[in-house]
């Protein structure tokens, strides 16, 4: 299956029968009413091979085929389903390869260290909240680790046999001199490592990009356990993971769907508390991303609902737009619209809280006044010159006030 081409980033968000069924198939288990209206949707869809290839690159396509089974499908589209069912079951295997890699990685790189961290997304998501563990898919495994703890987790990585990651462009590029291992455990907020078998780990310090929303301590005071094969993981609390889902995904404008599988694997689940979790959200300054994220969730579930949401361009409706316009599963709306973000971490000023807004830009700028690993391997300086980079950063920042105040 090869994907067809990307719609102008301009177009309305598709509501078609296709798109209906993509979204409401995006979850672990169908309620009965989901089940329902998924049932009278088949009957609308017109191009099954393009509703398989877009479940494909969004990632949604074990739940899809494992729903349209059970819905019957399969009778009236042998071929198809029959090639669904192939691509599951390789999606299912990587997945629980990850699971493998996740687990090797913890026996060698945190038990030894006695870390304190907490693992976010991906396969300790999945153990935690899916019934289906190896339908979740992952690009990478994300672990939280204690800024105390962070030294020795990355030493023991790399003495371990990962990769750490200087650049992307035009490809992976990994180093292991002994001045940018050093550099990059002092001053990375995140350290992206590939494992022997390709599979890549991202070691935090902070969770958010730039605005410093969520408090480390506070986050790894709160934990809790589970269990995925032979090890006990320390995972976010419910109402922490669902604030940092929340901004997460909607960073990253719902581009895949298997982001709105987890917020219904999240709100299904018996620790999942809706107050507990909106106080922690006014708490840390995002209740209106919050508050639209769960309306986004409903909505997810209601196709009939869409056209007047949408053209009353409430919060909810704001996430599910961008989660239609982004269905070709290639990302282009997500990076066209990262240039206008707020903070670096916001679609729109609306999501913070009014009266957060002023902390959470002089987090932000503190932040960029950091040496940071790019601009280290633009421009690699020794130990005793660091501090060049926290001046060239302050005329970066400096000069892009000047140019938002003058309107330029």
């Amino acid at each position: 299956m090869t994907a067809r081409d990307s719609t102008v980033i301009c177009a309305p968000p598709r509501q078609d029968a296709t798109a209906q069924l993509l979204v409401l198939l995006a979850r672990d288990v169908l309620t009965p009413e989901a089940g329902a209206r998924a049932r009278d949707l088949l009957r609308k869809v017109d191009d099954w091979r393009e509703f398989a290839v877009l479940a494909h690159h969004n990632f949604s396509l074990p739940f899809a085929y494992r729903h349209l089974a059970a819905l019957g499908l399969s009778a009236g589209q042998p071929e198809l389903m029959a090639a669904m069912r192939g691509l599951a079951l390789r999606t299912t295997m990587s997945n629980l390869k990850w699971h493998g890699a996740l687990q090797s990685f913890h026996e060698a790189c945190i038990l030894p260290t006695t870390a304190r961290h907490a693992y976010i997304k991906g396969p300790a998501l999945a153990a935690r909240y899916y019934r289906d563990v190896g339908a979740r898919q992952c690009r990478d495994i994300d672990v939280l680790v204690l800024p105390d703890d962070f030294t020795r987790v990355a030493r023991r990585a790399f003495d371990h046999g990962l990769r750490f990651i200087a650049g992307y462009e035009p490809q992976p590029r990994f180093t292991d001199n002994d001045q940018d291992i050093d550099f990059m455990v002092r001053h990375a907020d995140v350290i992206s490592m590939l494992d022997a078998e390709g599979h890549l780990f991202e070691l935090h310090r902070h969770i958010e990009k730039m605005t410093p929303v969520f408090p480390v301590e506070d986050v790894l005071a709160d934990t809790c356990q589970t269990r995925l094969g032979r090890n006990t993981l320390s995972v976010m609390a419910t109402p922490w993971l669902f604030n940092y889902i929340a901004y997460h995904h909607s960073r990253h404008f719902w581009s895949k769907l298997h982001w709105v599988a987890d917020l219904h694997a999240i709100m299904s689940h018996p620790s999942f508390e809706r107050e507990e979790t909106l106080a922690l959200a006014r708490r840390i300054g995002i209740s209106a991303t919050v508050e639209a994220t769960l309306a986004f969730a409903e909505l997810a579930q209601q196709p009939e609902n869409w056209q007047g949401a949408l053209e009353g361009r409430s919060h909810g409706a704001v996430f599910l737009d961008a989660c239609l316009r982004g269905l070709p599963g290639d990302s282009a709306y997500e990076f066209d619209r990262w240039k206008d973000m707020f903070l670096f971490d916001f679609e729109a000023t609306w999501q913070v809280d009014t009266g957060r807004k002023h902390g959470f830009w002089a987090g932000s700028a503190l932040r960029r006044l950091e040496p940071n690993v790019t601009q280290y391997f633009e421009n690699r300086r020794s130990r005793a010159f660091e501090f060049l980079y926290v001046l060239e950063n302050a005329k970066a920042l400096s000069l892009n006030m000047l140019k938002r105040v003058s309107g330029r």
